[in-house]
């Protein structure tokens, strides 16, 4: 099928919800690579992730194609992991992949569920506060030890096991089996 055709066949059929999603999508796809942009060396990787992120609005199939997109224009950026411009990049990044991933749980035409948006909302709210709470936990050890790869994989341990814990610690859905 024309890739032409099929977008404008697509956006025929989405919802109004569904193409808010889409624009905050790119709202934080653009502050991702406006933080890049300032916090490092401006690059062909800006563009580069703006045309995937692009794509990936018009074909959510090519969702998989975020991240190693944004993971590369991150490293081509020259931006040092200690820098303050890692948690605002993060959260757009965060905000990014949970909105994709609200997308592509639900066939294009079909209206969003209230509770599974707000569902998604407040998860990513809790991951950007765990987010927060460990960027903040290894900029202060980074700067009473020094920058160090054991506290860094500490840091991102914290992070995992915290990921793994809350979800059914928050929903009684996740103890009980359920999906969600």
């Amino acid at each position: 099928m024309n890739p032409v055709t099929y977008a404008h066949d697509r956006l025929v059929v989405l919802r109004r919800d569904a193409l808010l999603v889409e624009g905050v999508i790119f709202l934080l796809g653009l502050g991702y690579v406006l933080t890049l942009t300032v916090a490092g060396e401006p690059g062909w990787y800006a563009y580069g992730l703006l045309l995937v992120l692009f794509l990936t609005l018009v074909s959510p199939n090519l969702s998989h194609l975020l991240l190693p997109a944004a993971l590369l224009a991150w490293w081509f950026s020259g931006i040092p992991v200690g820098s303050a411009y890692s948690l605002p990049a993060a959260w757009c990044l965060l905000g990014l992949f949970s909105g994709t991933a609200l997308l592509t749980a639900f066939p294009d035409g079909v209206p969003l569920s209230r509770e599974i948006v707000v569902r998604y909302v407040q998860r990513t709210a809790v991951v950007a506060g765990l987010t927060t709470g460990v960027w903040a936990l290894g900029m202060l050890l980074a700067r009473a030890h020094g920058t160090s790869v054991l506290l860094t994989t500490a840091a991102f341990l914290a992070l995992a096991g915290a990921l793994i814990i809350l979800p059914r610690l928050i929903s009684p859905s996740a103890r009980e089996g359920e999906h969600g």
